[in-house]
């Protein structure tokens, strides 16, 4: 193909080119009119529509009107206040109302900032205030501040005790002084007696020992007594034996042979007597009226005869335990039920105990004594009843 053919050919493309283009151009430019007319013929309904509701309003709702047209078009509205006016017009007529008493109210009442709207961080503050408060009883102001008076008036008087406490604990501090002063004065004046004190001498001990057990040439002391009745009570120790270990401790504390002669109906007659008054301790020692004892008896034969013992159980004070101690022992010719009920009743009436308090008795399982027809405890039961 020539050169000249290729050049016609070339011309005749572009021309073919430009046609088409031509085409589109004139089709896209009447796009362009028909949408223009349709703009157009929409922002006159607008125009219509708005004039309409112009034209129904009254005169303070056109000044409103004019004003928001007039920043609207000198492009004063910002986007912060478009939203906040598109939030109201959402809102409902009683949220309206709230809305306008929440910005009445949410302003600063003085300062410089009087009668602008509270900054954003009081806003914040006030609603996690009522988040905190809400539903809550006793939430308000002037719930809170009478319980901040109540508990001012809780401090003071807090503050008034840890005062009085502050000045009683002064004053003991004092008081202790006081005390270990006089203390100090005394043992200095014991110190003091026992350097000037004279030793002492054998016969000065001998009569402060012989003091212990006589009053006079005729008369016990009780210290000797209780000193013998203890002696008497060690282990299976008889009374004989008893004056002859008495007599063997004086010797030995006074380096002579005793002068003192103890007699046996003397010793088992200080045995009886403290017995007695330890019994009469112990069994009247409380006067509860839900105070009760419990009777402990049994017997052992010694030979031919039979030695009753009697033991009383109850609640030891003094110690805070149980206790159990013997009240009476005696030599029975014959041990039945009988014997055992009414010997257990005279010793109830020798020490004035009221036999109903008594509400246990402990025995060993024989016949006479816990039989259940006529054993010893089914009739002192029966004698307490009645």
């Amino acid at each position: 193909m020539s050169l000249k053919v290729c050049v016609i050919e070339f011309y005749r493309f572009q021309i073919f080119l430009m046609g088409r283009l031509s085409r589109r151009a004139r089709h896209l430019k009447k796009a362009r009119e028909i949408q223009a007319q349709k703009l157009e013929a929409n922002k006159n309904d607008k125009k219509q529509k708005i004039n309409e509701i112009i034209s129904e309003m009254d005169k303070l709702k056109l000044d409103n009107v004019l004003e928001q047209i007039t920043k609207l078009n000198n492009s004063e509205i910002t986007k912060e206040r478009c939203t906040l006016y598109t939030t109201i017009d959402e809102l409902s007529e009683m949220e309206v109302k709230s809305t306008n008493h929440l910005l009445s109210k949410m302003r600063y009442p003085k300062g410089k900032n009087q009668g602008r709207i509270l900054f954003t961080h009081l806003q914040d503050k006030a609603a996690e205030f009522i988040t905190c408060s809400i539903y809550k009883p006793n939430s308000s102001v002037a719930a809170l501040a009478k319980e901040n008076s109540i508990i001012k008036k809780q401090v003071k008087q807090l503050e008034k005790k840890n005062s009085n406490t502050l000045h009683q604990i002064q004053s003991l501090g004092g008081k202790l002084g006081r005390v270990r002063k006089k203390q100090t004065k005394q043992i200095a004046k014991i110190h003091s007696n026992t350097r000037k004190k004279k030793p002492f001498s054998s016969n000065s001990i001998k009569s402060y020992l012989n003091s212990l057990f006589l009053d006079n040439e005729r008369h016990y002391s009780s210290k000797a007594m209780i000193l013998t009745t203890r002696l008497s009570q060690i282990g299976r120790m008889s009374f004989r034996d008893t004056i002859q270990c008495t007599r063997t401790f004086i010797e030995f504390l006074t380096n002579e042979s005793a002068s003192l002669a103890f007699s046996l109906q003397s010793i088992i007659c200080w045995n009886k007597e403290i017995s007695e008054l330890k019994t009469n301790e112990f069994l009247h020692c409380n006067n509860s009226k839900f105070y009760t004892l419990g009777i402990l008896a049994d017997e052992s034969t010694r030979g031919s005869a039979k030695v009753f013992i009697i033991c009383f159980m109850y609640w030891n004070e003094t110690k805070n335990l149980p206790d159990v101690s013997l009240v009476e022992m005696k030599d029975l010719i014959t041990c039945d039920a009988k014997t055992v009920a009414q010997t257990i009743i005279d010793t109830c009436n020798k020490y004035s105990i009221d036999i109903r308090i008594c509400q246990t008795f402990l025995s060993d399982n024989t016949n006479y004594m816990a039989g259940k027809n006529n054993g010893a405890v089914k009739l002192f039961a029966e004698i307490t009843k009645n």
